[in-house]
């Protein structure tokens, strides 16, 4: 008898959370927060067909202002593997070179528009990351997160943030 195919979707991960807490405001939204690097094709139990990517982002307790929160998906360039411009594949607060570099280097997964309201959570629905890259994962990459949603003297709040993706495989039952 012929089986079926089902997509099957594994536990989510964790990329970050305490590495977001109270990340500066960058007002052209180049300065922000690179994650780990999601290693693909080194997936247990093989690479996955896709993952979805979601997260949650909190305000500041005060000094919010209207402004966007950007979700960039970093790919390497090779296996080997290359990173562009100042990502690493390694957690940590990064700034990119200019606007159009880091336009280059990925693909915006989303920009979640805020208000002005304080202590404001901002969640991002789940966005395949094949998807965003043609239907195929790319071996390795990152989340970079940048925002203005706050005064360019303030950070955002100092918890209640958090990246996740979800593997998505394809299961013959």
């Amino acid at each position: 008898m012929a089986g079926d195919i089902k997509l099957k979707y594994l536990a989510s991960v964790s990329l970050v959370s305490s590495g977001l807490n109270s990340l500066a405001a960058s007002s052209s939204r180049l300065a922000g927060y690179e994650t780990n690097a999601v290693d693909v094709g080194a997936y247990s139990g093989g690479p996955p067909n896709d993952m979805l990517l979601s997260a949650r982002f909190t305000a500041a307790s005060a000094n919010a202002q209207v402004g966007y929160i950007d979700v960039w998906v970093i790919p390497c360039l090779n296996d080997t593997p290359t990173w562009p411009d100042v990502f690493d594949g390694t957690a940590s607060a990064e700034t990119a070179t200019s606007a159009n570099v880091l336009q280059n280097c990925g693909v915006l997964a989303a920009s979640l528009a805020a208000d002005a309201t304080n202590s404001r959570v901002y969640e991002m629905a789940a966005v395949s990351v094949a998807s965003l890259f043609g239907g195929v994962l790319p071996d390795q990459f990152v989340v970079f997160v940048a925002h203005n949603i706050e005064t360019t003297t303030n950070a955002w709040h100092s918890s209640g943030h958090e990246v996740w993706y979800t593997p998505v495989l394809a299961q013959y039952t």
